[in-house]
């Protein structure tokens, strides 16, 4: 299960307090806003953090691309040129 999330429901800002925040939700990918700048986290559970195409203050604009197939999940990030800086995969 996915859930995505804003800065109001965010308990943490550090990757262990998302990361209990997503086990309490009984979730396997947990996407949170706010922080502007790309956060890949790989724990039992998946933490992104997709950066921002158009406000993306101390980092470049950008965002994460997700391909699921069943049970599998890729995920890229993506800069403001449209170039992948980043692919990876679990599942």
């Amino acid at each position: 299960m996915i859930r995505v999330i804003h800065k109001d429901q965010i308990t943490s800002d550090h990757s262990e307090g998302l990361r209990y925040l997503a086990k309490e939700m009984d979730v396997d990918v947990l996407i949170f806003g706010h922080f502007h700048h790309p956060i890949i986290e790989k724990f039992e559970v998946l933490l992104l953090s997709p950066s921002s195409a158009i406000m993306p203050g101390i980092a470049e604009p950008g965002a994460i691309e997700l391909d699921i197939f069943e049970v599998r999940i890729r995920w890229k990030v993506i800069d403001v040129m449209g170039m992948c800086v980043v692919i990876l995969s679990m599942g």
